[in-house]
């Protein structure tokens, strides 16, 4: 396998993404979570009764995210939603799933492609969209004040909206408070990164704050991998292999510390979702600087539930191929 390079910038103005149509979920998109999957037919189904049931049997936040992320894959408009909303007794969940869909569903307005590309008219939609989904974000928040996950969604939200620096980390502080995400860390590491509205300093030291008091076994030192080729896109850093890069800028100590304290440690919850993602963030590390031992370790340990962000950075790969040419080094 060729190593991994940056992708290469196009000028050509961008067009939206289609928003699709609405569709079961797939298994890569639950990240092999059959409750994921089962709670998004409910909801391709309008069967509410059955979403509401499989959320209250969930009993760790994360799950409860990987629920809600995938919900927000499946296509179309959550105009869909809106009758669960209105009939529902308690409308937390309902206005957590239509809040977070629309912002997947704005972002398909605005497309994935840097801004010197997205067309004012597509920016005017993103915009009218993610305040949707900010106004059913903050309702989800209200109607459920225990909850992390409104919040974390707001940080994403907010990244697309431009807010101040100040209420983005004022939102992640307050999705903190009620319970750690993985999704939040992600969110916000994003925002503070230098190609959004931080800097490589800001990120990292984000990243190692983060990584230093997270406990052994958590899956939050996936930020590592992920701030690693967030550093390395940039384009900021001229070396001759990504392994070189990472040397570097002083981070390989770092990576390897965090390897050891995530899926290395016997507390490491290897079934979750969010163990999942970051398992698949230190594989893109790993494969991008060719450490193939450290690749095949996690190969058994994911299984079928490979996250592609953030190997997306880099290669179009599909896991199958990839772990089988990983197997094969």
């Amino acid at each position: 396998m060729p190593f991994l390079t940056r992708r290469a910038k196009s000028t050509q103005m961008a067009e939206p993404d289609p928003d699709g149509v609405l569709t079961a979920p797939t298994a890569d998109q639950a990240l092999g979570h059959i409750d994921a999957m089962n709670f998004g037919a409910a909801l391709v189904g309008r069967e509410w009764h059955i979403a509401e049931q499989i959320w209250a049997q969930q009993s760790h936040d994360e799950d409860r995210s990987n629920l809600i992320s995938t919900a927000t894959q499946m296509g179309g408009s959550p105009d869909y939603l809106t009758p669960w909303v209105e009939s529902s007794n308690d409308p937390f969940l309902p206005l957590l799933v239509r809040g977070a869909s629309s912002i997947t569903w704005a972002w398909n307005a605005r497309s994935g492609h840097r801004a010197n590309r997205v067309t004012q008219e597509m920016f005017d939609e993103f915009f009218r969209r993610l305040n949707i989904a900010e106004a059913d974000l903050v309702a989800a928040a209200g109607a459920g004040p225990d909850s992390p996950l409104p919040w974390a969604h707001l940080v994403t939200s907010a990244r697309g909206l431009q807010i101040p620096k100040e209420e983005a980390l004022q939102r992640f502080e307050n999705s903190l408070a009620r319970g750690p995400v993985y999704g939040a860390h992600k969110q916000y590491l994003q925002f503070v990164c230098k190609k959004w509205f931080g800097s490589h300093d800001d990120m990292w030291e984000f990243t190692e704050a983060i990584s230093s008091l997270a406990p052994d076994g958590s899956p939050m030192q996936g930020l590592v991998p992920i701030a690693l080729m967030e550093h390395w896109i940039s384009g900021d850093v001229e070396a001759e292999s990504f392994e070189a890069f990472v040397h570097q800028i002083g981070k390989y100590e770092l990576l390897s510390t965090a390897a050891h304290r995530s899926y290395g440690h016997p507390a490491f919850p290897v079934p979750r979702s969010d163990a999942a993602s970051s398992m698949s963030a230190f594989v893109a590390v790993f494969v991008a600087m060719r450490n193939w031992p450290a690749a095949k370790a996690l190969v058994p340990m994911l299984g079928s539930r490979f996250d592609d962000f953030p190997l997306v950075y880099f290669s179009d790969a599909k896991w199958p191929d990839l772990s089988a040419s990983i197997m094969r080094k």
